[in-house]
């Protein structure tokens, strides 16, 4: 009979690197396209013994950028401060070289050869060398592996949500209204998605703050990177020192750190007529094209002209018009005082003569009344043809009375070339004849 009188104990855990995980190690490590991001990396592995590692790789995102070549020991530091070194097993392991793939997207820490697998694991930190997404929202997840024999990587660590950069550059102008005041900032790469006013009569210079403060709710669009827009804040008390800052929302519920803080008094009825309502309306300007000036038909033009508002309130948008009743919102590419300078492409100029005009509106609804406008003439540029004669080329439709003559052919082809082009005058003419029936 078999007795059984004792067991043995056998590990069954998986040879390979395992509770991985890699962390920004601060707020501003995780904004889109920032240099030199400071990233957190910790993992197991119960592969040790005999079976030393010397080298660490963490793979990152395909999106991130990987600075290439030796990066020197200093680009890592252990997780309790010390420069050019890990922490493993609660101890300093020197690290004697980080190096660099961009093409792999990895970061190669060599070790002296080390026992990984014993007590709390390993930690350190990325410090130089890696330069993250220039899109916001989740990164993709990362890999850690050692060398060490029959080791097995860790893939599939969970990724990192990529935000918007931190707006840097918001300020409060006095509104021409009681109790309300304009925020003007330039949109922030990675901004997709909305933003997150916050105002208080309490400086807000940090998250808590930020979440602590009155929420501004609002539907401003997000705006192009780089663009400098402007909103109106209402419905405070006038007076009253407010605080403001604002939030960038990206990819994937991302959210950017807070702004730059910035602070203005609420205007009063009594402060003159920066605080009485504004009721004029701001004005807008065309200046391409001139009057009387030529545009080719068929190509993109682009109509462009500036805006200004002395009322108080500044100008919100503004609109061109190429009949004087169907109006198209233009482009705001430069911010000014009170306005900005505006662009409206014209996709497809057909024959004719028109007529542009542009409106601008300000920020409480206050619409200009268009002007005269610009008169301009859309007309197709018919090109020259050149009879080649054997001597020197002629410009026309006259052949010159020497020389060897070109072939009836080649006459011919000329004559249709010069005949369709004619055909696509007339019929854009009849176009625009019939549009005005």
């Amino acid at each position: 009979m078999l007795s059984l009188v004792g067991t043995v104990g056998v590990n069954t855990a998986n040879a390979t690197v395992s509770a991985g995980a890699v962390t920004g190690n601060a707020e501003a490590d995780l904004v889109v396209s920032t240099a030199n991001a400071d990233y957190n990396v910790v993992f197991d592995t119960d592969v040790g013994g005999a079976n030393t590692a010397t080298t660490i790789t963490v793979t990152f995102p395909a999106a991130y950028t990987i600075t290439g070549g030796a990066l020197g020991a200093a680009a890592v530091q252990s997780s309790v401060g010390t420069g050019s070194n890990i922490t493993a097993n609660a101890i300093d392991v020197a690290v004697t070289g980080v190096a660099g793939d961009n093409g792999a997207k990895t970061i190669v820490l060599t070790i002296g050869a080390t026992d990984l697998s014993l007590g709390a694991g390993v930690s350190f930190r990325i410090l130089t060398g890696v330069t993250n997404p220039a899109v916001a929202g989740t990164s993709g997840t990362f890999t850690i592996m050692t060398n060490a024999a029959t080791e097995a990587a860790q893939a599939g660590i969970a990724g990192v949500l990529i935000t918007p950069a931190a707006v840097a550059n918001l300020s409060c102008i006095s509104s021409g209204s009681a109790g309300s005041v304009f925020l003007r900032w330039a949109t922030p790469a990675g901004a997709t998605a909305a933003y997150t006013a916050k105002y208080s009569v309490a400086t807000i210079n940090s998250n808590g703050t930020f979440n602590a403060a009155t929420t501004f709710a609002q539907t401003w669009a997000t705006g192009d990177v780089g663009v400098t827009q402007q909103q109106l804040v209402t419905i405070l008390n006038p007076g009253t020192l407010y605080f403001f800052n604002l939030k960038a929302g990206g990819a994937n519920a991302s959210i950017s750190p807070i702004s730059n803080t910035v602070f203005c008094t609420a205007p009063t009825a009594a402060s003159g007529t920066s605080g009485t309502s504004d009721g004029k309306a701001p004005v807008s300007t065309i200046t391409a094209p001139t009057a009387g000036g030529g545009i080719q038909a068929g190509q993109p033009y682009t109509i462009k002209g500036g805006s200004s508002d002395t009322g108080g309130s500044s100008v919100k948008i503004v609109e061109v018009s190429l009949d004087g009743t169907d109006w198209m919102t233009a482009t705001a590419v430069t911010s000014t005082a009170t306005g900005f300078d505006w662009e409206y492409v014209w996709s497809a100029p057909v024959v004719g003569s028109y007529t542009i005009k542009s409106r601008a509106t300000d920020n409480v609804g206050n619409i200009e009344v268009p002007g005269a406008g610009v008169t301009a003439t859309v007309a197709v540029t018919l090109p020259s043809f050149t009879v080649e004669t054997g001597g020197t080329p002629s410009t026309g439709t006259t052949p010159p009375s020497t020389g060897a003559s070109t072939t009836n052919a080649q006459i011919q082809a000329q004559i249709d070339t010069l005949m369709a082009q004619v055909l696509v005058l007339l019929q854009q003419l009849l176009a625009q004849l019939q549009a005005q029936l």
